[in-house]
């Protein structure tokens, strides 16, 4: 099994490149959506993240609210997340591994997640693609499709701090024109990956 992690900027389109994978008969494991499980009530980092943060990121069932989170974790001091990341990552992992076990007879399997680079998610990966695009294109999208855009453009903010640090990507993904040349990109680095690995 060859495992592939797609890293980008929030908003760079990611998701976008996931479900052109997925259309490809791909299997994407999603690391945002997966990290929601850890959040839930009952779980192991849900009392942790309570203790840390307070009872009022809470909402009326109880479950923790993610916007309410976000609203304390993403300012400028970067040790929130720092702490943050260091509750729900180690939950993440091992959920990660499990879901890699489900998959171990498939030939390749996508990760995507914006930090996988800076975590030890990049353990297992054996490739890394890069979703890249303008700050401009990612700022409009953001503005255009999310109420909440100022807390996203403060967590824009900190991943381009980041990611001028970034080393380890093997193939960049160019995503700022049309969906149907982000669609023809991937396909070409799919048919290439196929090629290479597996004689297809």
């Amino acid at each position: 099994m060859i495992v592939i992690g797609i890293v980008g900027l929030i908003s760079s389109g990611k998701s976008t490149v996931g479900k052109i994978l997925e259309f490809n008969g791909c299997t994407v494991l999603n690391l945002d959506q997966m990290s929601h499980e850890v959040y839930l009530k009952g779980s192991d980092a849900y009392q942790e993240i309570i203790n840390e943060w307070g009872k009022d990121i809470l909402g009326e069932d109880e479950e923790i609210s993610r916007v309410s989170l976000s609203e304390k974790i993403f300012i400028d001091d970067e040790n929130e997340l720092l702490k943050l990341e260091n509750i729900v990552w180690p939950n993440l992992l091992n959920n990660l591994k499990k879901e890699l076990s489900n998959f171990k007879d498939e030939d390749l399997v996508f990760i995507e997640g914006a930090k996988i680079l800076n975590s030890d998610f990049v353990k297992y990966c054996d490739k890394i693609w890069c979703v890249v695009s303008s700050i401009e294109n990612i700022k409009n999208r953001i503005i255009s499709t999310s109420k909440n855009h100022n807390n996203l453009l403060q967590r824009l903010k900190n991943q381009i701090n980041e990611y001028s640090y970034l080393t380890g990507v093997d193939e960049f993904i160019e995503n700022n024109s049309t969906r149907q040349e982000l669609n023809n990109d991937v396909k070409l680095l799919l048919e290439k990956i196929r090629k290479d690995y597996f004689n297809d």
